[in-house]
């Protein structure tokens, strides 16, 4: 399956749907290194296929997706996000306050979760961030209607009720997914990043979201708890973690 981005954008109408019940995820070159981590926790309690979204791989990491799922290629330019020096200074003062300076890098990705979503070969797809530990089955997620997402509380800034994008399940040829995609093209100066256009999107056309519960997508912040399913290690904090559990493994004899 291969989709051009074009002026007028992309829609499901040139899209094929296998049918099948499946995950995506996806990943440039910078995180490809939670690639294994992440197949280590979703393999051991779950069997549905994986298709892996190619932002920017290397050719290893491209081959190993295609040992374990299907590799596909995300046609959208790596400057897809606005660059800073196209963004308000508000915002930019905003943005670097909750996020630091550094995450100027992970917008290009960010923005290209929407084609991602939209690039599903799946009738019905559960999006989970590569940061995330899915510690049991997520079966439930297949079987909730329209688009599901969870709340988001921390650090929010539109003055809305914003949505996490972490995980996410929906059904192919949704329109919100259409949307989010083609106004990716042109409004990213206008958004920190993918989820808060879309939590705008929904806002502004009033849309009816089905709630994950937050156990799908539990924040790191609110520390571990019993019951989790998955568990969203989100931020350079997180995946520092990940890294240095990644690192104490790697000693073991």
């Amino acid at each position: 399956m291969e989709a051009t981005v074009l002026e007028q954008g992309v829609s499901w109408s040139s899209l094929k749907c296998t049918g099948e019940e499946g995950i995506i995820v996806g990943t440039d070159g910078r995180l490809e290194w939670l690639l294994p981590w992440w197949w280590e926790h979703y393999s051991k309690h779950n069997t549905r296929p994986v298709a892996f979204l190619n932002f920017g791989m290397s050719k290893e990491k491209k081959n190993w997706c295609r040992e374990r799922g299907r590799l596909i290629e995300v046609p959208i330019y790596d400057e897809i996000a606005a660059p800073k020096e196209e963004i308000s200074t508000e915002y930019v003062a905003q943005w670097e306050e909750q996020e630091g300076r550094q995450f100027w890098e992970c917008r290009s990705a960010w923005f290209k979760k929407p084609f991602a979503c939209i690039l599903s070969p799946f009738k019905k797809t559960v999006w989970v961030d590569l940061d995330c530990e899915i510690r049991d089955d997520i079966s439930p997620l297949f079987s909730m209607n329209g688009l599901a997402l969870n709340k988001r509380e921390d650090q929010t800034t539109l003055g809305i009720q914003e949505y996490s994008s972490g995980v996410i399940s929906f059904s192919w040829g949704d329109p919100l997914i259409e949307k989010w995609a083609n106004r990716s093209l042109h409004e990213s100066a206008a958004f920190r990043g993918d989820q808060e256009l879309l939590s705008w999107i929904i806002h502004e056309e009033k849309s009816v979201i089905h709630l994950i519960e937050e156990r799908y997508n539990w924040s790191r912040t609110k520390g571990d708890v019993p019951g989790i399913i998955i568990y969203h290690w989100h931020g350079e904090k997180g995946r520092a973690y990940i890294a240095h559990e990644l690192w104490k493994k790697s000693l073991k004899p």
